[in-house]
């Protein structure tokens, strides 16, 4: 008995390897028709719900070289919509199907669906819902399958089968708009979609084509069952800013905001979205790197600034119309800028920004480009007149923009800010020697502008301290004040303050290229009183030691001299103490 079944299983096995070898050898001659098995392919790719049914043009076993395995081939798909319309034409697929559904309970069970050379075209209907549909069909809506009920499809059926895989390779996806002319491409496009009970997850990549402007894109996406929200990952790289108002994106009534053209630079970055039903954005967290160009500020209340490097992080609420930039760095060559803030609008188109901004070597050349000329525009107009050359080597500054919605009228606040400079000139009046090399602090608060200086020079003299006090416009009866602490050479020192419009050396009867000596002195500079001929009134106190002269006391001559002087515009006082040369 037993000798009897091992010849029955020889010959089993026999004649199975002789069927797969005569199988083996028709697939090397092409694919095997299998004509018989197509209503069973089409029943197994079409819808159980009815919501679209494919037909197939042929069906054959053929032999996946690069796979090396064997899989079912159709060829002339068609999609085909519930009113009989065909809504995609796709020209083959290659069919993978379960191990043994086939031997075993005669099925078909697809688990892996491969579409070669497919052209799918989306139609986006004028409520935001996106169809599969046919380039250049009439906007009808029998002749679109709702393409979220073929995504929940496919979910479905990976719940009571075994889940597929769906793919496709080198495809071209058009999304046009069915009222509009607004439409993108995506062409050599990979893509996967790996369906499961709870809904549907997707890989992308290739080249996204909108208007003129073409970019290499790579993403994720997730869909669940039963959401109106899906989530996207995106990375791109060579992003031109200009093709975000192309997009269909944004509400027809709205169209992009006013923030979203502030970029002018090739882009890499990557974006993690969370997308509704209409595929517009509603949530976007995401990251930019940017190349050399030009950055818009809004309103346009400064000209474009150049950059060298541009580097964001934050987040976008489209639905809340927020923007918070947790990071943006700009590097404009040795400049380098920080933000951070929050940017909201309004659907009239009225923005408002809050920032915190940060740079380091800053040169003071560029403020006459970026201080708006409409904040605090007394000290803007002293300080841009009167500065020469100069640094900022570490600057911080709060401020609130606000742009009006019709008038597009720009408003600017600084609220408080800091900042050290360095090399600093500063000329305060054409008859006076001007300040040069001053290095120190700035500061802004509810008062104004404070100016503490370290070091520097006024004309040969050294100046060692200042602080000056440029109140804000709003600021009820603060008058600017400077005020310096110098020391020196006297002759310098007489020649300065006996210039025009003081002529104090003069009045006390002083020639300085006669004087010898070393001079303390604490000078306070501010606008005159009103009716005065001034141009600046300057007042202070002075101590004069080791003088030398032979220039006062008619002619006697004075050593070791000690000076004590105050003055005012009008006024002086000075206590005198010295003794002669012959005086023992």
């Amino acid at each position: 008995m037993s000798r009897w079944l091992i010849r029955i299983v020889i010959f089993l096995v026999g004649s199975a390897a002789l069927l797969v070898i005569g199988l083996a050898a028709l697939l090397v001659r092409g694919p095997i028709d299998l004509d018989f098995l197509r209503p069973t392919m089409e029943r197994a790719l079409s819808s159980p719900e009815g919501a679209f049914r494919v037909e197939l043009a042929t069906v054959a076993l053929a032999w996946d070289a690069e796979e090396r395995q064997t899989e079912i081939r159709g060829t002339g798909v068609r999609v085909i919509g519930g009113e009989g319309q065909t809504v995609v034409e796709i020209p083959a697929v290659d069919v993978r199907l379960a191990r043994g559904a086939l031997l075993l309970r005669w099925r078909i069970v697809p688990v892996d669906i491969d579409f070669r050379d497919a052209r799918v075209t989306i139609v986006r209907a004028p409520d935001g819902t996106f169809d599969l549909g046919m380039a250049g069909a009439t906007t009808t809506e029998s002749n679109h399958v709702d393409l979220r009920t073929v995504i929940d499809g496919l979910a479905r059926r990976a719940a009571t089968e075994a889940p597929v895989r769906l793919s496709a390779h080198g495809a071209e996806i058009a999304i046009v708009g069915q009222d509009s002319a607004d439409s993108w491409r995506l062409t050599g496009a990979d893509l996967m979609l790996r369906p499961d009970a709870h809904g549907v997850d997707a890989d992308l990549a290739g080249q996204l084509e909108v208007a003129a402007h073409r970019v290499p894109i790579r993403g994720t996406a997730r869909y669940r069952v039963g959401s109106d929200r899906g989530t996207v990952t995106l990375g791109f790289r060579r992003l031109l800013p200009e093709i975000v108002g192309d997009l269909p994106l944004w509400d027809d009534d709205e169209g992009p905001p006013d923030w979203a053209t502030a970029l002018h630079m090739p882009l890499d970055g990557a974006l993690v979205m969370t997308l509704d039903s209409g595929l517009r954005p509603r949530l976007v967290h995401g990251r930019l790197r940017g190349a050399a160009g030009t950055v818009r500020v809004l309103g346009d209340i400064v000209p474009p600034i150049e950059v060298t490097d541009l580097r964001l992080r934050g987040r976008l609420d489209v639905a809340n119309r927020r923007l918070d930039a947790q990071q943006l760095a700009l590097d404009l060559g040795s400049t380098h800028l920080h933000a951070a803030g929050g940017l909201s609008w309004t659907e009239d188109g009225a923005i408002a920004l809050e920032a915190t901004t940060a740079g380091e070597q800053f040169p003071l050349e560029l403020l006459d480009h970026w201080w708006p000329p409409s904040a605090a525009p007394a000290v803007r107009r002293w300080v841009v007149d009167s500065r020469r050359g100069g640094i900022f080597t570490t600057a911080e500054l709060e401020l609130d923009l606000r742009i009006e919605a019709v008038t597009r009228r720009t408003s600017l606040r600084l609220r408080r800010g800091k900042a050290r400079f360095d090399r600093v000139g500063m000329e305060y009046d054409e008859r006076l020697p001007p300040v040069t090399d001053a290095n120190g602090s700035v500061a802004l608060d509810d008062r104004g502008w404070t100016i503490r200086a370290d070091r520097g020079r006024v004309g040969a003299i050294e100046l060692a301290g200042a602080t000056g006090l440029f109140p804000l416009d709003d600021a009820r009866g603060a008058r600017p004040r400077f005020t310096a602490a110098l020391r020196g050479s006297l002759r310098e020192a007489l020649a300065i303050v006996d210039r025009e419009p003081f002529g104090y050396a003069r009045a006390l009867g002083v020639t300085p290229d006669a004087m010898k000596g070393f001079l303390t002195a604490r000078l306070t500079i501010e606008p005159p009183a009103q009716g005065s001929s001034l141009a600046v009134a300057l007042s202070g106190d002075a101590h004069m030691t080791q003088v030398a002269t032979d220039a006062v006391l008619g002619g006697a001559p004075v050593r070791d001299g000690d000076v004590k002087l105050t003055f005012e515009p009008g006024r002086k006082e000075d206590d005198n103490e010295g003794r002669n040369a012959g005086d023992e």
